[in-house]
């Protein structure tokens, strides 16, 4: 997407991944905390209270395109002890159905509606992942884009 927006053949993005560019401007919007995924009857779900990092060492983890988020974080060796990497949602939630491991997974990627797996929001160290609009610095909106920029800006706080 950054690609295209450079190019000019979009006016702005929606996103949480960019790579910092002079010539793109990163607005943030939403910030989206990062937690564990796995089946309700999950031995971390009886466990209650706070949730650190350390209590999931002892649990299979199956990382997905979202785990890159722990890099740098006192959590980032568990994935390196992990042995599966899904980048397929429908195939992720299938296996975490199935009692194979746990995931992480920042809350708004978690499906909704379903009624055999809980999000267990993570209290230490805290990790979230930020949304944000991206524009090109120095360009105005298409008015249909800049109708659609007023409402964000309206409705989610945008700055």
């Amino acid at each position: 997407m950054q690609q295209l927006l450079s190019q000019g053949q979009v006016d702005f993005g929606i996103s949480s991944v960019w790579m910092p560019d002079e010539n793109i401007e990163f607005v943030p919007i939403l910030s989206d905390q990062v937690g564990v995924v796995c089946r309700k009857d999950h031995p971390l779900v009886a466990q209650g209270g706070a949730l650190h990092w350390s209590r999931l060492q002892d649990y299979p983890l199956v990382r997905n395109g979202t785990s890159r988020l722990l890099e740098g974080t006192q959590a980032a060796g568990l994935l390196e002890s992990s042995l599966l990497f899904v980048s397929n949602m429908i195939s992720l939630i299938a296996m975490l159905e199935e009692g194979i491991g746990i995931t992480t997974l920042p809350s708004l990627a978690f499906p909704v509606g379903n009624e055999q797996l809980v999000f267990l929001p993570l209290a230490e160290p805290k990790v979230e992942r930020q949304i944000g609009i991206l524009c090109r610095k120095g360009r105005s909106l298409s008015p249909a884009a800049a109708e659609l920029m007023a409402f964000l800006r309206g409705n989610m706080q945008v700055k």
